[in-house]
């Protein structure tokens, strides 16, 4: 349980542990009056119930009156995250002409390309070996295997066109 908690009970003359439901609600509410975000209540709140739990109590948080408060913190402020904006292809050409010629540099302007024209995942692309790409008269076409959207692990072809501006196909030809 963070200091945090325990500095707010003191002065209220409230015991932080083992604390009772209704004070860790008043607790995540007065959080919320203090505008910090819905996420870092719940991991204060997560933050109480393991300090609870490791020195052989109930967690208070587990009380209805607790989820209660949570569910209407989170209501009133949100809990949707915020989103950077995705990757145009003006960033992206900004960012490969800073790259320098070296081979690693080429290998990563070559995986920055080939990540934003096939719109890859990250594990998609570290996944990606030699003999899962093949010429194609339009550019290349990558084999995917076991992906995060393809449980089944069936595997599915994505076209990589040559390009005529951000080129990938070239620059992983390079």
């Amino acid at each position: 349980m963070g200091a945090d908690f325990a500095a707010w009970c003191d002065p209220l003359g409230l015991e932080p542990l083992p604390a009772t439901p209704e004070t860790v609600s008043a607790y995540l509410a007065a959080l919320a009056d203090t505008g910090l975000k819905a996420s870092t209540i719940r991991r204060r709140k997560a933050a109480i119930a393991f300090t609870h739990r490791w020195c052989g109590f109930e967690p208070p948080t587990n009380a209805d009156v607790v989820k209660k408060t949570l569910a209407g913190i989170n209501r009133g402020l949100g809990t949707a995250p915020k989103q950077k904006p995705a990757a145009t292809a003006d960033i992206v050409e900004r960012v490969i002409q800073t790259i320098p010629t070296t081979p690693a540099d080429l290998r990563d302007r070559a995986l920055i390309l080939l990540g934003f024209a096939g719109a890859f995942r990250r594990s998609d692309l570290v996944g990606i070996d030699v003999e899962h790409v093949r010429r194609a008269r339009e550019g290349i076409v990558v084999q995917l295997g076991h992906t995060k959207t393809d449980q089944e692990a069936r595997g599915h072809q994505i076209p990589i066109p040559k390009g005529r501006v951000l080129r990938p196909v070239a620059a992983l030809g390079a």
